[in-house]
């Protein structure tokens, strides 16, 4: 099963270009060819209307590195959350600066949601 994984973030916090450059330069230090692509979207309200748009395999390890690698990419911008909201409106939040073992619990708790459409929030 492959995850579309839907990435936005607020224009105050960085441009979702920066976003996708920093996120595929991180993900290929850590070994995984992720390519985001940008689609236009319909939110607005301080939020680019660009998201950025990946398809991950659900039980790859690339899954786990996109989440970690928004994680570590949200402190360096010093976001102050993170919001992950699944194809049935389930929604996680936690802040930005959440540690290693906990995001790896995150990753687990979105596989279970059996999703195939997770999208991921920077405030």
């Amino acid at each position: 099963m492959t995850i579309e994984i839907q990435v936005v973030t607020s224009t105050e916090i960085i441009p979702t270009e920066s976003l996708r450059r920093a996120l595929e330069a991180r993900l290929l230090q850590d070994g995984h060819a992720i390519a985001f692509e940008s689609r236009n979207s319909q939110i607005t309200r301080g939020i680019d209307p660009t998201v950025l748009v990946a398809l991950v395999g659900a039980g790859s390890t690339a899954f786990g590195a996109v989440i970690a690698g928004l994680f570590n990419i949200a402190k360096k911008f010093r976001c102050e959350k993170i919001v992950l909201q699944g194809k049935g409106g389930q929604r996680i939040e936690v802040p930005a600066d959440t540690d290693l073992q906990k995001i790896k619990q995150l990753v687990d708790e979105i596989r279970r949601m059996d999703a195939d459409n997770v999208k991921i929030a920077l405030y």
